[in-house]
C-alpha cells in the first residue's frame, strides 16, 4: 500500500487530465469538500496513519473500509469495523460501487464519481474561455460610447421625474403618496414558499430513512443483537441528532446488553463457588459469543481469563475449550 495511490485535492472541481477518474469527495467532517482521486488498484479507508485514505473521526476504525478496483469501477469491503459500513443508507459487507453512491464511514459522509474527461470536454472549456475574452474586449468598446448617452438619457430621466412630483404636489397637496409594495410581497411570499415546501419534502425522506433505521434497530433489539441495534441508532442519531425516539432505544438497548452481561458474571461467580465448573465455563462463553467482534472490551478479557484459569483448575490445556466452534 502507498499513499502515492491516493491524490488529495482540496476541491470539488471536475480533473482536467483526459481519462477516466474515480474520486471519494468528502461531504462532512474536517476535510469536507476534499477530493480524494483512487490512481491505485486498493486503497483503505480509516483514522490509522498507514492507511491511504486518513480521515479524522473518532467512529471510524483503524483500518475502516477497502477499496479494490474491479473492472470500470471499485468494489468497497468493510474490515469488520466497528460501526459498519452504509452505502446509500444500507449497512453492507461489501457492495459494487456506482456513480453517485453516497457512503457513510464512522460518522464521514463520502459520494464516490466515475468521471470521463475527454477532447470535447477540455476543447469546450477552451473555447467558452477564448469567447469570454473577446466578449469583454469588444464590450470595453462599446461601453465608452454607450456611457455618455446614460448620462443623458439619465438626466432627462431625472428631470421628467422631478417635474411630475412637483405637478403631483401642487395638485394633492401635502398628501403623501403611498408606494405599492403588493406585487413585492406576493413575489416573496410565493418564493418563500416554494423554498418551505421544498425542506418539508427533504425533511420528510430524510425523517423516513431516520424511522428505518430505528425500525431495523428496534429489530436486532428484540433479537437480543445489542451490538448490531446499537449500531443502527448510532446511524439514526448522525442523521438527526436530536432524535428522541432514537436516543431513548440507545440507552435501553445499552442498559439490557449491561444487564444481561452482569448476569452472566453473576452466575459464573456462583457457579465457581459451588465448585459447578463446567456451568461457569458455559456462563463465561455467554459473554464471549455476545461480545464477539468485540475483543477489546474489559469484560470479553475478564471473561477469556476466567476461561483459562477453569480450563488449568480442570486438568485442561488451555484453549480446548471452544465457546465459538471454529
Amino acid at each position: 500500500m502507498s499513499r502515492s495511490d491516493v491524490r488529495i485535492v482540496k476541491n470539488f472541481r471536475a480533473p482536467k487530465k483526459i481519462g477516466v477518474h474515480y474520486r471519494l469527495l468528502s461531504l462532512t467532517g474536517v476535510n469536507k469538500g476534499t477530493s480524494y482521486y483512487l490512481e491505485g488498484r486498493r486503497a483503505v479507508v480509516g483514522r490509522g496513519e498507514k492507511v491511504e485514505i486518513s480521515i479524522m473521526d473518532p467512529k471510524a476504525s483503524r483500518q475502516h473500509a477497502e477499496l479494490v478496483r474491479y473492472e470500470d469501477t471499485f468494489i468497497i469491503t468493510d474490515l469488520k469495523s466497528q460501526n459498519g459500513v452504509i452505502v446509500n443508507d444500507l449497512k453492507i459487507a461489501q457492495h459494487k460501487l456506482s456513480n453517485g453512491d453516497k457512503i457513510i464511514i464512522g460518522s464521514t459522509v463520502f459520494k464516490y464519481d466515475r468521471l470521463e474527461i475527454d477532447n470535447d470536454d477540455i476543447s469546450e472549456s477552451l473555447e467558452l474561455s477564448q469567447e469570454k475574452n473577446n466578449t469583454s474586449k469588444k464590450s470595453e468598446g462599446k461601453n465608452t460610447e454607450k456611457n455618455e448617452d446614460s448620462r443623458k438619457k439619465i438626466i432627462l430621466l431625472l428631470g421628467a421625474v422631478l417635474a411630475f412630483l412637483f405637478l403631483s404636489g401642487e395638485e394633492e397637496g401635502d398628501k403623501p403618496v403611498k408606494k405599492s409594495t403588493k406585487r413585492i410581497k406576493d413575489v416573496s411570499s410565493s418564493y418563500e414558499d416554494i423554498l418551505k415546501k421544498k425542506k418539508a419534502k427533504e425533511n420528510a425522506e430524510e425523517q423516513k430513512k431516520v424511522d428505518a433505521l430505528i425500525h431495523r434497530g428496534q429489530r436486532e433489539f428484540r433479537e437480543k443483537n445489542f451490538f448490531r441495534a446499537l449500531e443502527e441508532f448510532n446511524q439514526a442519531l448522525i442523521m438527526d441528532p436530536g432524535n428522541g425516539r432514537a436516543s431513548f432505544y440507545k440507552r435501553k438497548t445499552k442498559q439490557a446488553l449491561d444487564n444481561l452481561i452482569e448476569q452472566y458474571f453473576t452466575s459464573a461467580r456462583r457457579d465457581v463457588d459451588s465448585y459447578r465448573l463446567e456451568s461457569a465455563l458455559v456462563s463465561y462463553c455467554g459473554i464471549i459469543r455476545l461480545l464477539e467482534g468485540y475483543e477489546d472490551d474489559e469484560r470479553y478479557v475478564q471473561s477469556q481469563r476466567q476461561i483459562n484459569y477453569l480450563e488449568k483448575k480442570m486438568g485442561m490445556i488451555e484453549g480446548d475449550y471452544k465457546c465459538i466452534p471454529e
